[in-house]
């Protein structure tokens, strides 16, 4: 065990600079503890979301960044093909209720 002679002659020799100095790009120095600044943080996108998501959705699988962009476009190509599916389903029912009361194309 340190004994505590030994414990306040260690800050003799390593004197800390203690800096009180106005810090206007973090403003640390309104902290109360303005030695303990957080450090950046980088924020999440919404794919790392998913990936998380996923990969608790799946913990058997191995998902990896690289496979979800590539399923990322399949499931991307999948929703326009619905879409556009869903569009003609539309039109063509339309196209097929005016025709059935007389207010087709030959009106």
């Amino acid at each position: 065990m340190m004994s505590l002679k030994f414990k306040y002659s260690l800050f003799k020799i390593f004197p800390i600079k203690i800096s009180m100095e106005k810090d206007t790009n973090t403003y640390s120095h309104l902290l109360a503890n303005p030695f303990h600044c957080r450090g950046n943080r980088v924020e999440k996108t919404i794919d790392d979301h998913i990936i998380e998501l996923l990969q608790r959705k799946y913990p058997e699988l191995d998902i990896h960044e690289k496979d979800y962009y590539n399923n990322i476009l399949k499931i991307e190509n999948i929703f326009i093909d619905s879409n556009i599916h869903n569009i003609v389903v539309i039109k063509l029912q339309s196209l097929i209720e005016e025709v059935i009361n007389g207010e087709g194309l030959l009106s």
